[in-house]
């Protein structure tokens, strides 16, 4: 099942959010540490791109997929052209 695009996203670690949690703290944590991070809107036109990997599922094998960390969508400045 595909993801929805993600419109929101933090700048630390990457993660990818939907617009509520715009301005807030990033909820990552990496080894018992949360994130520094708070969540920033990504909403330009062509920001996003579904994830080649998982096709926007998110998952690979009932695995989360590693290139788009769950999301199914990659943010277009770690996107390969």
């Amino acid at each position: 099942m595909r993801q929805k695009q993600p419109w929101a996203r933090c700048p630390v670690c990457g993660s990818a959010y939907d617009s509520s949690g715009i301005n807030e703290r990033c909820k990552q944590s990496f080894g018992g540490q949360r994130c520094p991070g708070s969540i920033k809107s990504e909403l330009r036109p062509n920001t996003w791109s579904q994830c080649p990997e998982c096709q926007a599922s998110g998952a690979n094998n009932g695995v989360a997929c590693a290139p788009c960390k769950g999301s199914g969508w990659l943010f277009a400045s770690t996107t390969t052209h």
